[in-house]
């Protein structure tokens, strides 16, 4: 029977009496010792016990307590897992709608490859190694989205296709593919519904209607070969009332999102028009210019949406923050110089806009990152950031309450400002070379990458929870041995063996984690 499927079947059952899981490690022992080990739920169960034994850690240092649960996770299927799967580097990056996952993509000559790392703990717990034709293509955005609920991402893969798989499951092949582009030489915009089982994608089509069509991500396989359901088509014509003031049409988008509440397509296509899609009647409810064109090499483009859609805002002559429902006007600003990527995000109910001018801009403007709340100008602080940006991580990061941002500024270093009623500077983060872009998970774990580089970061104390290099040579391929190589190329199921022969496994832990459910980690050096 598969661990999992026992620990499920066990969920109504309590793992163990909370009051009896001292931090003393004489008395944890026995509580875990006299608890039924066959209720644990990973889903329930672990995070809690992990941040208890994390406490006593702390204070005491490792125990048998530590031992012993680690003995008793790997009795019920817990794995060894290795970050480094990355041949070619990071190409594409998502964090889960939770915040508590990042999944990292690299494409190139090989298989493509899929990581799925836990925030909390800064470590990888799964890892599909073989996807076809590889994942993704070098700066393209959003070629990695996660469904609403986690149980599902979809992926551009070889080269045109888009795809559906199980994150936490261990097969590479997809659940469900489109091919819907007729041979494309490079990926299409596209947007995951919600719910994962479809998925709208940016192709051409009649020059009369609404660009793309939906394509189901329910079965395997899905090339729409007139054996499988067909993709549904976008509205044919375009409404009179939206196309009024417009000669032409919308282009297929270049940026795409879909709604969290499932209603809308929303997003931007390469001559700067934003649009609006009713996802139900697939017609087109709003257009705006909303910039000339998408600059290559940045993340942020002459428009930027707030996560949830609600808000767009762009400069077009002048700075504008419109309603992402309607379409509406809702502020206007005198336009800024440089060429600034836009940030939105939200507090409350607020729009919260940073306005970015880059350090080394083009017009020679004085580096700098201007906040507005709604239609007031708040803020304005003096930080240089980058040029450039990875193609899925700003160099200007929000954090989700809206209160918070972090910078990465241009001397490498990325700064925690506070941003209520007085800005105030609370913590300075060292990165390393190479950091493109950040990422605010859940927890406050900031996550910093670039190509080669990523590192998990708590806000709150500055420690660094995980810290690794793409590709790495920083460990050994024999880790029994000590040799000096990689642990690229290293087969999972080798893993095993590799921990049980080393004499100190602990030793290890900076590299490996035990992986629960192939969604927790389990930190190595309890063993």
């Amino acid at each position: 029977m598969d661990p999992r499927e026992h620990l499920n079947a066990a969920s109504t059952r309590p793992f163990a009496d909370p009051s009896a899981l001292s931090s003393e490690p004489a008395d944890l022992l026995r509580a875990l010792e006299e608890s039924d080990w066959s209720a644990f739920v990973p889903a329930r169960d672990l995070v809690p016990l992990r941040e208890l034994l994390d406490s006593v850690e702390r204070k005491r240092g490792i125990t048998e307590a530590h031992r012993f649960a680690t003995a008793r996770l790997r009795a019920l299927g817990a794995r060894p897992q290795h970050p480094h799967h990355h041949f070619d580097g990071i190409s594409a990056c998502a964090l889960s709608s939770c915040g508590r996952y990042l999944a990292t993509g690299s494409w190139g000559e090989d298989p493509g490859v899929l990581q799925i790392w836990e925030v909390a703990t800064g470590r990888c717990v799964n890892a599909l190694p073989s996807i076809e034709g590889g994942l993704g293509w070098p700066d393209c955005e959003r070629t990695i989205q996660w469904s609403a609920d986690n149980a599902r991402i979809a992926m551009s893969f070889c080269t045109n296709m888009v795809g559906a798989w199980d994150p936490f499951g261990d097969d590479s092949e997809p659940i469900a593919s489109a091919d819907v582009t007729n041979g494309g030489g490079r990926p299409p915009a596209f947007a995951l519904a919600p719910d994962g089982l479809r998925a709208y994608i940016s192709v051409g089509g009649d020059d009369e209607g609404v660009p793309g069509c939906v394509a189901p991500l329910q079965q395997d396989p899905g090339y729409h070969d007139g054996e499988e359901p067909d993709p549904e088509p976008m509205a044919e014509f375009l409404p009179e009332e939206v196309m009024a003031d417009r000669e032409y049409g919308p282009e297929p988008p270049r940026w795409v999102a879909w709604s969290s509440d499932g209603a809308r397509i929303y997003g931007q296509d390469r001559s700067g028009t934003a649009l609006s899609i009713d996802a139900g009647t697939r017609q087109l409810t709003w257009i705006a210019q909303a910039g000339d064109c998408l600059r290559v090499g940045t993340v942020g483009m002459p428009a930027a949406w707030s996560p949830d859609g609600r808000f767009l805002a762009h400069q077009h002559g002048e700075l504008v923050i419109r309603d992402g429902l309607t379409g509406e006007r809702l502020a206007t600003f005198p336009e800024h110089p440089g060429e600034p990527t836009l940030h939105l995000g939200r507090r409350g109910a607020l729009a919260r806009l940073a306005v970015a001018i880059r350090d080394g801009n083009d017009a020679g403007a004085r580096p700098a990152v201007i906040i507005y709340d709604g239609g007031e100008l708040r803020h304005q602080l003096d930080i240089a950031l980058p040029r450039w940006d990875h193609v899925d991580a700003a160099a200007w990061c929000w954090a989700p309450d809206g209160d918070r941002a972090a910078a990465l500024t241009a001397a490498g270093t990325v700064e925690v400002h506070s941003l209520t009623d007085t800005p105030e500077l609370v913590r300075t983060l060292e990165v390393p070379a190479g950091t493109g872009g950040l990422l605010w998970g859940a927890d406050d774990v900031l996550i910093a990458l670039g190509t080669t580089v990523l590192r998990f970061v708590s806000v709150e104390t500055g420690e660094v929870l995980g810290d690794f290099t793409f590709p790495s040579d920083d460990v050994a391929e024999d880790a029994a041995a000590d040799e000096p190589g990689s642990w690229l190329g290293v087969e999972d199921d080798r893993l095993a063996d590799i921990v049980e022969d080393h004499d100190d496994p602990r030793s290890l832990d900076t590299a490996l984690t035990w992986s629960v459910d192939r969604r927790f980690g389990w930190p190595l050096r309890w063993t």
